[in-house]
């Protein structure tokens, strides 16, 4: 009949059994399992079976790798080992294909510490879109750090990083040195640079102008006002006149004062204060205790037919002016409406 196990030992050599337990074991030459010619210590001339779902499981010392087909999908490795698997030489997938059904795809290195995977490049299975160095891109190549290529396409175009008059990259750096206009949803540049569109700063959203002398923040800070902001000691300085068309200066509770700038230090000095409480105003003054307070200097009207109005209980209105011997003179007129 033919052979199923044949051992390649000359002699009667038997199998023999290990304490008289179940195993068996042949300790002298090669085994040969459907073969008469074993070139090893074990030739299996056939399939093989094991009891993991059908796949054959490896043990060692250090743990175990099953492998074989344990579904009808796919043939499996498994392992207990927590790094995976190591393989001794490079992988070669036929049909270029890597991944597990809906999963993201994550190519990773090896932490120098832990072992531990650490993902480099992840591609998105719901849509293709690859990260380096991110987990999550949002665009069809997401680059989370700095890209160094040797050249740049747009659609088959290439972007001109070095050559005069294009655009060159220098570190974190991107300039310019062409002698012409720069715009920005125009292609018909007016100015040096030429912004068809709104602009949003890193100023809680408000633009930044920067020279060497300080800087000026423009744009809405929050949603109650458009800001501006400087960093000067002195403040803000209008080349021409100023107009408010809804004729409101003030901040809120804040009190209002109407200040020049001293000569000396050039800060400001406080000449007309209006209390935002009861609209009190002080001139020389910035603590008014009626409603109208000069403190520490003269009114002077210089139109002598001009003088004070003033309302009498009944109602009555009387100019006060002076005479030309410094007498009070009180006339009747009509009260101002």
């Amino acid at each position: 009949m033919p052979y199923a196990l044949y051992a390649n030992k000359s002699g009667d050599e038997k199998w023999k059994t290990s304490n008289n337990t179940t195993d068996i074991f042949y300790s002298n030459g090669r085994i040969g399992i459907g073969t008469n010619a074993p070139e090893e210590t074990l030739h299996i001339n056939g399939n093989i079976r094991g009891n993991q779902n059908g796949a054959l499981r490896i043990t060692t010392p250090h743990g175990f790798v099953d492998v074989g087909s344990k579904n009808p999908d796919y043939a499996h490795f498994y392992t207990d080992r927590p790094y995976g698997f190591y393989f001794g030489g490079a992988i070669t997938a036929r049909e270029h294909v890597i991944g597990y059904r809906e999963a993201d795809l994550h190519l990773s290195t090896q932490s120098n510490s832990t072992f531990l995977p650490v993902k480099r490049i992840s591609i998105l299975n719901s849509n293709g879109y690859v990260g380096i160095n991110k987990t999550n891109p949002q665009y069809l190549l997401d680059v989370n750090g700095s890209l160094n290529a040797t050249s740049i396409l747009i659609n088959g175009v290439p972007v001109n990083t070095s050559a005069p008059g294009g655009w060159t990259v220098a570190g974190n750096t991107v300039y310019n040195s062409n002698s012409g206009n720069i715009g920005i949803g125009t292609s018909t540049p007016a100015e040096k640079l030429h912004i068809n569109g709104s602009i949003r700063g890193n100023q809680a959203g408000a633009i930044r102008v920067q020279s060497e002398h300080g800087y000026l923040d423009i744009g809405p800070k929050n949603p109650d006002y458009a800001h501006f902001y400087t960093d000067r000691p002195y403040g803000f300085y209008f080349g021409g006149p100023i107009t408010v068309r809804e004729h409101v200066i003030g901040y809120k509770e804040a009190d209002l004062h109407l200040s020049t700038q001293s000569d000396n230090d050039f800060l400001p000095v406080k000449r007309i204060s209006i209390m935002n409480a009861n609209g009190y105003v002080g001139i020389g003054t910035d603590e008014p205790k009626s409603q109208l307070q000069v403190e520490d200097g003269d009114i002077y009207l210089k139109n002598s037919a001009s003088g004070v109005i003033m309302r009498s209980p009944d109602d009555t209105c009387w100019r006060l002016t002076v005479s030309n011997a410094g007498a009070p003179v009180f006339t009747s007129i009509p009260c101002p409406q």
